[in-house]
Order: structure tokens, then C-alpha cells, then sequence
């Protein structure tokens, strides 16, 4: 199941965090009014684990049954080759510069397995926006039990529950940040760990429900309405410029999920184009090739360019045809391949039941 107007903000999240990456001195993201947008898209990434635990259940919520190992190997076809793609970019440099025997470290081991959001020392190297990938492998890993309980429990147990685990975790967060300077592996764990963002996946499961159980908002007005406080809400919020704790937001993204799931007009209506449905495909592209097309960008055209204004603009294009490029000829192709093994190769058991 996919719900067009929620697939273009994937891409506003993911371009988001590039900009947050390499363009805040760039115009016009360098600009008094514009800047404190970006220099808080990191929260982008809070807003992914969100929307991935919200399309999963409503995905998997109705089914009878969920074959453990299909699920997984569906996950591993929607993420891995892109990824192990993107390994292959970032190590080209790499191994020009250090040797082949980088491809026998255990750096090299712990990427390959998607394992470096659990060890700070090496969850920033490399390609380090791909630590989010590792949390989300995580996720997928434990969503086939987790759905069975969002699935038993009452909904107001669950969204109670959920709830009292958002507010242990940013409590948690906030007494853990106090402790160490933000160098320290401390700081990387509360930051970066799949622990400390797994709250944010469980409030995504409880939205996904309350959207497949609570009727609808069908008065557009009152939807479009509710839609526009909560961004209005969090803009304020962005720009009293306050110290945000990742996932702090995650009830304010909640509530814009599941308008624009509702809405049926106005901005969802805009967000469904073919277009924004397009960009928002390519988004997972986007997001994990930002740092390997950097770089090779930089060592192909960095010495030719001299202002720094064309050279982010040229670095966004080549990234998102890059982008395009693999989201059409790695992407797709891999995922129907695996797919095709699936259905070949039918595993009835491992199944959890409703």
C-alpha cells in the first residue's frame, strides 16, 4: 500500500538533510529566514523511522498471517543492493588511498553487515548517513513481533504505551546528553543508537493503527485546517530556536502523517502529482548516496569549480540523476528479482499469526 502524498515528503526530508550536510552557507539556505529550517533537518531522519513504522503496519496490519523470513527478505530487496552500492562508491577512494587490505578490516566487516549504529567508534565513518540504515535494519528486524502486539493490544493501551516510552526516551536523552561532550562514544550512542530512536518506530507503529481503526476526518476544511497549525506549530518551535532532542517532534509528525493520509485535497492533492511521487521514490537513493557522490564528485570536478554557489547546485544535480539513475536500474531490478526468488521459493513457515 503506498500513499502518494506521503512519498514526496520523503524526498523533502532527504533533501533537507543534504542541505543540512553541505549547503547551509550556500544562498538561499544561508539566509536569516530560511536557515533555521536547515539547520534542523536533521530531524528528517526521526521523521523516516516514524514513517517507516506508520507504512509497515498499515501494509502488514490486515494480513492473517506474516512470514518472518518473506518479510525479511523483502526489506533486504528494498535496501541492500542500494546500499552495498553506495559501500562500493564511498570504498573506491579508499582503496586508492589505503590498499586493498581496507577491504579486509573490521570497519569493512561492520558496514558490510549494517552493524555500525551498535559501535560508536565507527557508526560516523565512511558513509555516515548510512547509520540510520543500520537503526532500520534493526527495525525490521523485531517489527514482525512488535506487530503482533499493536495488533492484540487495546488501542488506547497502545497508545498509551507508546506514548510513555516517547517520554522515557527523550527524559533518558536529555539526562544522558548533560553527562559528556559531544565527542565522546556516549554521545554517539544516545544519538545514533537504534535504542534511543526505537521509541520513535513504536509511535510509528501506534499511528499506523490509529489510522486503520479510528474513521477518517472526511471535512477537508477541518483536516486542511489541523494540517497547517501542526507545521505552523512546529515552524514556531524551529525557530525559537530551541536545543531539539532527536524524536522530540515525533507527536507533531504523527499528526501531520495522518492529515495528509486523510486529505484528499488541497496539499496532499499537490504532493500526489507524478512528479512529487517520482522524487519521493528516489529519495532513499538521495539519502544514501549524498556522501559517496560528494565525494566523488569532489575529485572529479572540485579543482574545475571555483564558486562554491554553481559547485553545490552542480553536486545536487549530478546527485539526483545519480539518484534516478540507480533508483531505475539498481533499485527496481534487485527488488523484483528478489521478489521473484520469493515467490519461486515459497517458506510457509516462520509465520506469525494474528
Amino acid at each position: 500500500m503506498k500513499i502518494d502524498q506521503l512519498t514526496f515528503t520523503r524526498f523533502l526530508a532527504a533533501i533537507s538533510i543534504v542541505i543540512y550536510h553541505y549547503g547551509l552557507s550556500i544562498f538561499p539556505f544561508s539566509q536569516t529566514i530560511i536557515k533555521p529550517i536547515f539547520e534542523s533537518a536533521n530531524l528528517g531522519v526521526s521523521y523516516f523511522f516514524l514513517l517507516s513504522g506508520f507504512i509497515l503496519t498499515i501494509v502488514y496490519y490486515d494480513k492473517a498471517t506474516i512470514n518472518i523470513k518473506e518479510f525479511w527478505i523483502a526489506r533486504f530487496a528494498r535496501i541492500y543492493p542500494v546500499y552495498l552500492f553506495s559501500l562500493f562508491l564511498i570504498l573506491i577512494p579508499k582503496v586508492y588511498a589505503s590498499g586493498m587490505g581496507v577491504l579486509l578490516s573490521t570497519r569493512m566487516f561492520t558496514h558490510t553487515l549494517l552493524l555500525q549504529s551498535w559501535y560508536p567508534p565507527y557508526t560516523m565513518k565512511w558513509n555516515y548517513p548510512a547509520w540510520s540504515l543500520s537503526v532500520e535494519v534493526f527495525f525490521y528486524f523485531i517489527f514482525p513481533f512488535f506487530i503482533f502486539f499493536a495488533r492484540k493490544w487495546r488501542l488506547k493501551k497502545l497508545v498509551l504505551s507508546s506514548s510513555l516510552l516517547w517520554i522515557a526516551s527523550m527524559t533518558a536523552y536529555y539526562i544522558l546528553s548533560k553527562k559528556d561532550p559531544l565527542s565522546s562514544n556516549l554521545f554517539t550512542l544516545i544519538n545514533f543508537s537504534p535504542i534511543f530512536h526505537l521509541a520513535t518506530f513504536i509511535v510509528g507503529i501506534t499511528t499506523g493503527r490509529i489510522y486503520k481503526e479510528i474513521k477518517p476526518l472526511t471535512n477537508e476544511i477541518i483536516i486542511q485546517s489541523i494540517l497547517f497549525f501542526a507545521i505552523l506549530l512546529f515552524l514556531i518551535c524551529i525557530y525559537l530556536k530551541a536545543t531539539f532532542i532527536p524524536g522530540i517532534f515525533i507527536p507533531l509528525f504523527s499528526l501531520i502523517i495522518l492529515t495528509l493520509s486523510w486529505s484528499k485535497a488541497g496539499l496532499s492533492a499537490l504532493l500526489s502529482t507524478p512528479l512529487f511521487v517520482l522524487l519521493g521514490e528516489i529519495s532513499f537513493s538521495i539519502y544514501i548516496l549524498q556522501e559517496p557522490v560528494r565525494i566523488l564528485y569532489n575529485l572529479i570536478f572540485g579543482e574545475f569549480i571555483v564558486s562554491s554557489i554553481v559547485h553545490f547546485y552542480m553536486y545536487v544535480v549530478v546527485l539526483i540523476g545519480s539518484s534516478f539513475i540507480c533508483y531505475r536500474f539498481i533499485e527496481i531490478p534487485m527488488r523484483n528479482k528478489i521478489r521473484q526468488y520469493m515467490h519461486r521459493h515459497k517458506t510457509p513457515e516462520y509465520s506469525i499469526s494474528k
